[in-house]
């Protein structure tokens, strides 16, 4: 196991492939009793709570009754999400706190953090009326998150550095889009392809200066409803500094008349509308964000990859 380490260290905010995620899983007999050794907590039992993207995600119970969540990633993706967690405690927003992490892969091969469990529910059920007023509230957390100002683009390595100097550098590499181009011709023309280029990664319109803290996945998935009704950001994704834009364009995939997205949308403008510049941001990252995920979902033979690439060529017809 310890091999993984040089091969899968770095992904690009690619999937891990499942079989790796199947090795992790078949070996929490043996590390979930280290994680937790030097810890000095006696464990009673775990149970995977799911496969996320890039991890394996573990409940535990110790045997005083206590829960923790742990998350194991067999990628350096962790130091990141570690320093969202911290930047977002220090500033008083909702999000489980971290409980302690090791980045150094001393204990086990894998970077883990061991998270604070949050008794609640996910967003799956809500009625339009419930999605559409706790979404409004989530906006309004939302503006406080983009109001953190960051030194850096995309992510952090492990020596503490961003990945990128310049916002348009960082949605270059955004979820390893340039490595699946031949996936992306499946589903748009080069022309579309090129016009996508131009609006973007080459548009100067949209490079802005001065980066803030951003989730980077935002939706109803991402968020928990604890059961003091409490709104929870939990998850954030692969870029969590740079255009706030981003998050309301994830927001906005695929549907602007969604529930989620018109309430988050209105609860983020509750002291101050969006101005023509980040409009002008917002429906090229939307862009952006519809044909990323139209390309990953055809790649995990996901049925719904038709309705992002149909929306994506709406906005290219008009640009």
């Amino acid at each position: 196991m310890p091999e993984l380490e040089n091969k899968h260290s770095r992904n690009g905010g690619k999937r891990v492939p499942e079989d790796i995620l199947r090795e992790i899983t078949a070996e929490l007999d043996i590390m979930v009793p280290k994680i937790f050794l030097d810890a000095k907590i006696t464990l009673l039992k775990y149970c995977v709570v799911k496969n996320a993207r890039n991890s394996v995600c573990v409940s535990v119970t110790d045997t005083s009754s206590k829960k923790y969540f742990v998350k194991i990633c067999p990628y350096n993706n962790l130091v990141s999400e570690i320093f969202w967690r911290k930047k977002a405690h220090e500033n008083n927003i909702p999000t489980p706190r971290t409980i302690f992490a090791d980045t150094s892969k001393k204990n086990i091969p894998y970077m883990f953090e061991v998270i604070e469990f949050v008794d609640g529910v996910n967003w799956d059920f809500l009625s339009y009326e419930r999605m559409y007023e706790y979404a409004k509230r989530t906006g309004i957390w939302l503006r406080k998150i983009h109001g953190i100002p960051v030194d850096g683009f995309g992510r952090i390595n492990d020596d503490k550095t961003w990945t990128d100097e310049t916002w348009l550098e960082s949605l270059e590499k955004y979820k390893g889009f340039d490595n699946q181009k031949a996936d992306a011709l499946e589903l748009f023309s080069s022309d579309e392809l090129e016009k996508l280029r131009r609006t973007t990664y080459e548009n100067k319109w949209i490079n802005i200066g001065n980066p803030k803290l951003i989730h980077g996945d935002i939706n109803q998935g991402n968020l928990i409803l604890s059961s003091s009704g409490e709104i929870v950001f939990i998850d954030p994704g692969y870029s969590i500094a740079g255009d706030p834009m981003l998050d309301l364009a994830h927001a906005a995939t695929p549907c602007i008349n969604s529930p989620f997205f018109k309430g988050l949308k209105e609860g983020y403008e509750t002291e101050e509308s969006l101005t023509d510049d980040e409009k002008y941001r917002f429906e090229m990252l939307r862009l952006f964000c519809l044909v990323t995920a139209a390309v990953n979902l055809r790649q995990r033979n996901d049925s719904q990859y038709p309705e992002f690439v149909l929306a994506a060529k709406e906005i290219i017809r008009a640009l």
